[in-house]
């Protein structure tokens, strides 16, 4: 590039030496000037460099795309070139040059137009935790910065411009936000020598509120379906997941459709009842269920909330071979075997009789009852019952009545 720059420059400046020395051979001239390399700003300007001659002089430039003369020739007692820049749209400065010729006499001038200035940072918008921290904000430039920061309490700092990274980067310090209100801080970055600017808002996110304000446990009867609630304030979005939907489900209310992000302001507390619809416990035991809330964000755990339901103990008669008459069964007086079914979840069983003239034996699916003959005139009573040998199950009791002979 270098021995390119100066045959151009050789080219122009013999140009203006064949062009002159017919006419001013004979003419013995000064040229001069107290300064030949010059730099102006990127903007578009009419500048103008002093030049002391004491013949006639012509110039020429190598660049005339953005470096426009206003004449080429002028008189000795002239002794100011003129010329026009163009705005230099580029980040980077730029060379041109002009020769000036009188008699046998060249001068040459270095004209560098710095680049635009630039500042530009990488966002106008930047979001930042409510735990605070150090900030980094990328940002092209190419000249020195004055950054102002203008926030509440002084919760946001600016540092340093570093440059020794990948990109250069505005770095910042941010404190914790321990209030429930987000807050915004804003940045002016602006060229030291200059009115170019750009500012950015930083926002830091509120205190994150999330509470379970009547407890995270639940328990529930197991012979019942029942519907239980838990009430969370809160300001964050959150994702719910249930352990076991076979039996816990998300309660619809249509009278009072669930909060959901939309329909609230980002930065609210607010206050929401979760339901859940429990099913009854075909089970014996308890068992227990857990509604995980996380973090829509982060996927952090929030809360545990826990439902515990009771066993349901099932000691109940199913179909038997005795008549029922009301609230009672009825035997016939001779000697007879009947079945009773039992539907139970029951493991242990004890059965017990009120009368030596009905026995009891264990048969599939139930018992057998063995009623003996009635020797009296008369009907007879008894009961029957059937318990739970842990005692959680409520007793089953059957009332027999034998006919009489």
């Amino acid at each position: 590039m270098k021995h390119l720059f100066f045959s151009v420059i050789a080219v122009l400046m013999s140009a203006f030496v064949a062009s002159c020395s017919d006419d001013e051979d004979s003419v013995v001239s000064k040229l001069s000037s107290d300064k030949t390399e010059v730099t102006f700003s990127s903007e578009r300007s009419v500048e103008s460099v002093l030049v002391s001659a004491t013949a006639d002089w012509n110039i020429i430039t190598d660049v005339s795309d953005w470096l426009h003369l206003t004449k080429t020739s002028y008189k000795a007692q002239e002794n100011r070139i003129a010329f026009i820049l163009d705005a230099n749209p580029s980040e980077d400065a730029r060379v041109g040059h002009i020769v000036v010729t009188s008699g046998d006499k060249k001068l040459l001038f270095t004209i560098t137009q710095e680049g635009s200035v630039v500042v530009k940072l990488s966002q106008e918008y930047y979001y930042v935790n409510n735990a605070g921290g150090q900030l980094n904000i990328r940002i092209s430039t190419n000249v020195n910065l004055d950054v102002t920061v203008e926030s509440d309490d002084d919760w946001l700092t600016f540092d340093q411009l570093k440059t020794d990274t990948q990109f250069p980067v505005l770095q910042f310090t941010a404190t914790e936000n321990d209030t429930e209100s987000e807050r915004t801080a804003i940045v002016t970055v602006k060229a030291a020598d200059s009115d170019v600017s750009q500012t950015l808002a930083i926002v830091q996110k509120e205190k994150d509120i999330f509470e379970v304000i009547d407890g995270e446990t639940r328990e529930v009867p197991g012979n019942e379906t029942s519907t239980i609630s838990f009430t969370i304030e809160e300001n964050i979005d959150f994702v719910e997941f249930v352990s076991d939907r076979s039996w816990i489900t998300a309660h619809v209310d249509e009278e009072i459709p669930p909060v959901t992000t939309k329909d609230k302001d980002a930065n609210a507390v607010i206050e929401q009842i979760l339901k859940y619809d429990v099913i009854e416990n075909p089970n014996y035991e308890e068992r227990v269920g857990t509604i995980l809330l996380t973090d829509a964000a982060t996927g952090d755990e929030l809360v545990r909330m826990t439902i515990t339901q009771a066993g349901n103990p099932k000691l109940e008669l199913g179909s038997t071979s005795l008549t029922k008459d009301k609230d009672k069964y009825s035997a016939d007086a001779v000697n007879k075997s009947y079945w009773v079914e039992l539907n139970t979840n029951v493991e242990n069983i004890s059965v017990s009789s009120s009368a030596d003239w009905i026995k009891y034996e264990k048969s599939v699916g139930g018992y057998t009852l063995k009623i003996e003959p009635n020797p009296g005139q008369s009907t007879r009573d008894a009961t029957v019952t059937f318990s739970d040998e842990n005692g959680k199950a409520t007793p089953l009791v059957m009332n027999i009545t034998q006919k009489k002979p």
